[in-house]
C-alpha cells in the first residue's frame, strides 16, 4: 500500500495531466478531452483525500503541522469550493483553472525537503486550536478559489473589450456571472476568517511569542484587504474589474501569511511544558 506522501505526488500528477487534457480539449473543441480532464480532476481530489487522511493517522495530528501540508490541504480545499459549488448551485470555475492552481500547489509542495517536519503533536488535543486550524485552511481555500475566478474575469474582460477571444475565453462564463459568483466566494471566505481571527485574538493570544504575534499581524493585514474590498463592493465604489485585480494581490498575500505561521511552529516549547502553539 502506497504511504501519504506517495499518494500526494500522485494526485498532483493527475491534476497535471487534468490540466493538459482541458487545455487541449479547448483548443480542439473536443468534448470528450474536456471531459476526461474532468475525470482527472476528481481523481486527484480522491487521491488527495486518501492521502491527506492518511498523513493525519500517520502524524496522530491535524495534517497541516508544516508548510508541505498546508500547501497539499490547499490544494484539496480549491477543488473541493469547486465541486461544492457545482452540486449547490449552477456556477462552475474553469476546470483549467482549479486543475492549474491545485498542481501547482500540490507538486509546489515537493520543492523543498525542509518543508515537511517531523510532527509536532501541539495541535492534536486542543479543539480551539483545531476549530482555528480548520477555518482558516477553509477561509484560504475560499479566496484561492476567488483568485482563480479573479483570473477568469480578468482573462475573459480583456478578450471582449479587445475583440480578440481566444480558445480560453470560449470555455470561460460570462462577465456578469463570473462578478457573482466573485461576490459569494469573497463573503464566505471573509465570514470563516473572521471568525478564525476571533478565536486567535480570544483564546490562544497568550500562547505564543514575537512569531506569533507577526502572524497575527499579517493574518489581520489580510482580513483588512478582503474586508476592504467587500465594503467597496457592495457600496458600488469598486467596479469587477477593480476588484477581481485587487482579489489577485490580496490572495498573494494571504499566502505570504503562511510563511509567519511556519515560524510559529519553529518557536520553542515553554518553560512549564506546555506545547508550542502550530497555527496556519
Amino acid at each position: 500500500m502506497m504511504d501519504a506522501r506517495t499518494l500526494l505526488a500522485v494526485c498532483g500528477a493527475l491534476y497535471g495531466a487534468g490540466l493538459g487534457a482541458c487545455l487541449f480539449g479547448a483548443r480542439r473543441e473536443s468534448p470528450v478531452w474536456r471531459r476526461t480532464g474532468s475525470v482527472l480532476l476528481r481523481a486527484g481530489f480522491v487521491v488527495q483525500s486518501a492521502g491527506i487522511y492518511l498523513r493525519g493517522l500517520e502524524r496522530a495530528e491535524l495534517p497541516v503541522a508544516n508548510t508541505f501540508e498546508i500547501l497539499q490541504v490547499l490544494a484539496w480545499g480549491v477543488v473541493a469550493v469547486d465541486i461544492l459549488l457545482r452540486l449547490s448551485s449552477r456556477v462552475r470555475l474553469p476546470e483549467a483553472l482549479v486543475c492549474g492552481l491545485a498542481a501547482v500547489l500540490s507538486c509546489a509542495a515537493f520543492l523543498r525537503t525542509g518543508w515537511d517536519g517531523a510532527p509536532s503533536g501541539a495541535i492534536s488535543g486542543d479543539p480551539w486550536v483545531g476549530f482555528h486550524v480548520t477555518s482558516v485552511v477553509l477561509a484560504f481555500s475560499f479566496f484561492a478559489a476567488l483568485a482563480l475566478n479573479s483570473l477568469a474575469y480578468i482573462v475573459q474582460h480583456a478578450a471582449l473589450t479587445g475583440r480578440r477571444p481566444g480558445f480560453m475565453s470560449a470555455v470561460l462564463p460570462p462577465l456578469r456571472q463570473l462578478d457573482q459568483v466573485g461576490g459569494q466566494l469573497l463573503g464566505a471566505g471573509l465570514g470563516l476568517l473572521s471568525l478564525s481571527l476571533a478565536v486567535g485574538f480570544a483564546g490562544l493570544s497568550n500562547k505564543g511569542g514575537e512569531p506569533f504575534t507577526l502572524k497575527l499581524v499579517v493574518a489581520a493585514a489580510v482580513w483588512a484587504g478582503y474586508a476592504a474590498v467587500f465594503a467597496l463592493r457592495r457600496r458600488e465604489k469598486l467596479g469587477a474589474r477593480g476588484m477581481a485585480r485587487a482579489c489577485l494581490a490580496l490572495f498573494l498575500l494571504a499566502l505570504f501569511s503562511l510563511w509567519p505561521a511556519t515560524e510559529v511552529r519553529r518557536t520553542p516549547a515553554p518553560a512549564n511544558g506546555a506545547a508550542a502553539e502550530v497555527r496556519p
